[in-house]
């Protein structure tokens, strides 16, 4: 196994235990869209997923 493989894992973890714990304090997932591209059979558009530390849904109530 290389070090890049021990890195990936290594991250990967600490992301899975990161979301895990962001969740539980009511952070939720945002995605955020831009514009994409495609043609008559298909189109591909690229979003950004980010971290919101509330929900949008409740913030005015």
């Amino acid at each position: 196994m290389d070090l890049a493989d021990v890195a990936r894992n290594f991250e990967d973890a600490a992301n899975r235990r990161n979301t895990v714990r962001l969740r539980e304090r009511g952070w939720l997932p945002r995605l955020t869209g831009y514009a994409g591209w495609g043609s008559v059979h298909a189109a591909k558009v690229l979003a950004r997923a980010t971290g919101n530390g509330f929900d949008l849904g409740t913030q005015f109530k």
